[in-house]
């Protein structure tokens, strides 16, 4: 796209994008520093931001794909995003919506297909594919590389 935005973006990449942008406003702003006005603020049109805590990253798989899906980008790097798999937490580092239903049956909220080196997890309208995961006290890896020392069970659930 002409902004630079990509589907896959994280809050670590638009980092730098945000950086400059906000670097050349401050420059124009303090060279139309005389002629600013000031505006009283409307407080019905301001919203409330709370500072984000490491529970906020637990995935509710009952949400829609793009809910999920922005937070898994959005959340980077911290607090980040995780469910819980046989008891461990299970980090989602990376996942895009899902190109098919994997063996042609539809996931429950959570429920986990593994199949062909892709693990697939359920959501309110159909699954999202996880590409980078990472479970507690392991490295960083792709699903692939994670379905090489792990075997999913049919049925499983991220809690």
């Amino acid at each position: 796209m002409a902004d630079g935005h990509r589907e896959d973006e994280t809050a670590v990449d638009l980092s730098p994008r945000l950086a400059a942008a906000g670097a050349d406003l401050l420059v124009r702003t303090l060279a139309e520093l005389a002629e600013i006005r000031p505006e009283s603020q409307d407080n019905s049109q301001a919203s409330y931001a709370p500072i984000l805590k490491k529970e906020d990253g637990h995935i509710d798989w009952r949400l829609d794909s793009r809910e999920i899906l922005n937070r898994v980008r959005g959340f980077q790097p911290w607090p980040g995003c995780y469910g819980f798999w046989r008891g461990q937490r299970f980090h989602v580092w990376k996942a895009r919506r899902a190109a098919a239903p994997p063996a042609s049956t539809e996931l429950r909220p959570g429920e986990l297909s593994a199949e062909a080196g892709r693990i697939h997890a359920g959501c309110a309208d159909g699954s999202i594919e996880l590409i980078e995961v990472q479970l507690e006290g392991k490295k960083r890896m792709t699903a692939a590389a994670f379905l090489n020392g792990n075997r999913v069970e049919a049925g499983e659930i991220l809690q």
